[in-house]
């Protein structure tokens, strides 16, 4: 079992459903990207991961297709407003400046 859907099972019998959302991000061989350009990355993974319901992990690496595991969550339309907050904060991020 997945650790992110045992918590949430886990959790969901005492009513108070949590998840687990994580973003990773690291260097590959062909470009020798820095610490904070990497963190930077991870946190926009975080932020898609979020953004796109919660409970999952994205890995991506600076030139490579986002992965997703995880994500049986559904999101509803609600958070709408967030999603597009998460949004904005990524590129933000990636653009390494502030608007």
């Amino acid at each position: 079992m997945i650790l992110w859907t045992k918590i949430r099972e886990t959790t969901a019998k005492q009513n108070y459903p949590l998840t687990v959302s994580m973003g990773f991000s690291y260097s590959d061989k062909e470009n020798e990207t820095q610490y904070p350009e990497i963190a930077s990355y991870a946190q926009a993974n975080l932020d898609l991961a979020l953004g796109r319901g919660g409970d999952q992990v994205v890995v991506r690496s600076q030139n490579e297709d986002a992965r997703f595991y995880g994500g049986k969550i559904k999101s509803n339309g609600k958070t709408y407003k967030s999603k597009s907050k998460n949004g904005f904060s990524s590129i933000k991020r990636l653009n390494g400046r502030s608007i």
